[in-house]
């Protein structure tokens, strides 16, 4: 649950079209986070949603069957994180809704300053990722480098310009 996406993810309930958010991760906060000072463990809103951490795959695919016909699924750090990769294969056996929030691929540890350019990501994008396209409509892209990126890869997604952000601290002298 990272303190970046919790409070989109919180304010999901605050539309009148969003009757049930229910966040399924691995772990409450990476440890890498928590040697930052996070703790989502009290973030406001939280309580409102049902979060499942850790959850067997049978209570994924329980949760996948459900209201399949008016749900979305949104996965965030494909191939970043073994658990959201197994969830999404999962997915593929529902006909549900698929969003994925991510930013443009050669940002991180792939990126131009490792010597992989962006070509590079489009090679693996159809040997490695093509197979998921079709199962996912909507793209929540981080930066316009990223929208650009996205809509250039697959043209049936609908792709959103997207920023997450977390929340603005109370009270803070500076």
């Amino acid at each position: 649950m990272s303190p970046h996406q919790l409070p989109y993810i919180v304010h999901l309930l605050d539309d009148a079209r969003v009757n049930e958010v229910v966040i399924v991760t691995n772990e409450v906060v990476s440890d890498e986070r928590k040697n930052m000072g996070w703790d989502v463990t009290v973030f406001p809103g939280l309580e409102r949603c049902d979060v499942r951490l850790s959850p067997p795959n049978s209570e994924i695919h329980e949760l996948l069957s459900k209201r399949q016909e008016e749900s979305i699924h949104f996965f965030s750090g494909i191939h970043g994180y073994p658990f959201v990769t197994k969830a999404l294969d999962m997915s593929l056996k529902y006909d549900v809704k698929r969003g994925m929030i991510s930013e443009r691929p050669d940002t991180f540890k792939f990126g131009l300053a490792n010597g992989k350019p962006l070509w590079l990501h489009r090679i693996r994008f159809f040997i490695q990722d093509r197979k998921y396209a079709r199962h996912i409509q909507y793209v929540f892209a981080m930066g316009d480098d990223a929208v650009s990126y996205f809509r250039s890869v697959w043209k049936y997604w609908e792709v959103f310009p997207f920023v997450y952000c977390t929340n603005r601290l109370k009270n803070i002298d500076i």
